[in-house]
């Protein structure tokens, strides 16, 4: 395999097909997009598919990541900062927005009846779209809670901040520095969709 030739031994999949490709020598972490919401998934990842560890879904709250990460053979992960997609398409959004001209490589947006902006990415090398929730999940002054949780792993998944944002995110969860977004959302950690 050519990424294990050139020293690469981890590598994160996101749906069942990708775990499906033959991934020998490598140590397979799931993303969030596996949708892991109970400790059934998280089991047939760890002792059928044999994953290194898996992200819990963003949907989740923290009494039922608390649930889940207790009773795991393997670490769980969670996304702590971030803009959740909340929506993929295969049409361009970027290229419907604007004259039918393709602009996959910039950042766009998209303005609801309120006059919230919902950032827009590309995903991928063609013009799949991801439309992103307005403002970022947030929970860096919430990390002392969450540590009791046995979770293992934190991710702070970065898509439209600048180098400078990034850095005072990174602060706030690796050193405590006193840094808040304008606006954040605790997503589903306190209140759950189930």
């Amino acid at each position: 395999m050519r990424l294990f030739n050139l020293g690469f031994n981890k590598i994160r999949v996101h749906n069942i097909s990708e775990y499906r490709r033959i991934f020998d020598g490598f140590k397979i972490f799931g993303s969030y997009r596996m949708n892991i919401t109970n400790s059934n998934s998280v089991k047939l990842c760890s002792v059928i598919m044999g994953f290194s560890s898996v992200m819990l879904s963003p949907e989740l709250s923290i009494p039922q990541i608390r649930d889940i990460a207790k009773g795991s053979d393997i670490p769980t992960e969670v996304c702590v900062y971030g803009y959740q997609p909340l929506m993929l398409t295969e049409n361009c959004i970027l290229k419907n927005l604007d004259s039918n001209s393709c602009k996959c490589n910039s950042i766009g947006c998209i303005t609801d009846r309120l006059g919230k902006k919902f950032p827009v990415i590309k995903d991928g090398t063609n013009c799949r779209s991801v439309l992103l929730n307005s403002c970022p999940t947030f929970m860096a002054d919430k990390m002392e809670e969450l540590k009791c949780y046995n979770i293992k792993m934190y991710n702070l998944n970065f898509t439209v901040e600048s180098p400078n944002e990034i850095k005072r995110i990174c602060k706030a969860y690796l050193c405590g520095e006193n840094y808040r977004p304008e606006e954040f959302t605790r997503m589903h950690f306190y209140k759950g969709i189930f």
